[in-house]
């Protein structure tokens, strides 16, 4: 979420998702781009950032995504608490549940219809994590997903956030496929976000991109 100062620098957010990108054709940011030290340091859950942006995007299905100024490092400005979560948890009917027999993708057609964000932080009823072989990679490699459930919906998304693969399983080859145990004792929401259609499939999938506990 995008957060504003006000002349007495005090911090509110605006409730208006902001979802940086490079300037590459896939929009990735790597660690020298979203580093806010000279000795590499990541951002982390709740920090407050400053960051220069270029301009918007203008990505199709991704109308949150602005293109950052090159070159310059991100800044530290704050840290919220945790407690900041409940007052963004947002509570649609559905994510995006276009099909109901394929809840992880949803096609562009559809984005455009009903004019959705690409982001959306949910509180879930349920949340595991599952280690999946993968068929199409090499030996031992893993797919991370995260499977939940919302509003009676049943659903398995590719787990993105580095923060819960350093915490929970840093060594995923190294493990056999399975629940990974323990998890979390609990997760106050995932921030779930569509992917850039992918070309083979004309379809955007579904991410948890983020989990707070």
């Amino acid at each position: 979420m995008e957060v504003t100062s006000t002349s007495e620098r005090k911090w509110r957010l605006s409730k208006r998702w902001i979802r940086p990108i490079s300037h590459r054709d896939d929009g990735a940011l790597d660690f020298t781009e979203s580093r806010i030290t000279v000795h590499g340091h990541q951002p982390q859950l709740y920090d407050i950032l400053e960051i220069d942006l270029h301009g918007k995007a203008n990505v199709d299905g991704q109308p949150e995504n602005w293109l950052i100024e090159e070159g310059a490092m991100w800044r530290k400005k704050g840290h919220f608490g945790t407690d900041v979560i409940a007052n963004l948890v947002e509570k649609p009917a559905d994510l995006w549940l276009e099909e109901p027999n394929h809840p992880d993708r949803v096609s562009p057609e559809y984005l455009i219809a009903t004019s959705a964000a690409s982001l959306l932080l949910i509180k879930p009823d349920s949340f595991r994590i599952y280690l999946r072989n993968d068929p199409f990679g090499p030996e031992g490699k893993k797919k991370r997903r995260a499977i939940f459930t919302y509003r009676g919906t049943k659903y398995d998304l590719a787990l993105t956030d580095p923060h819960m693969e350093e915490k929970y399983f840093p060594r995923p080859r190294q493990r056999k496929e399975g629940w990974v145990e323990p998890g979390p004792d609990s997760v106050a929401a995932i921030c779930v976000s569509l992917t850039p259609v992918l070309k083979s499939t004309g379809y955007h999938y579904k991410l948890a991109a983020a989990v707070f506990e």
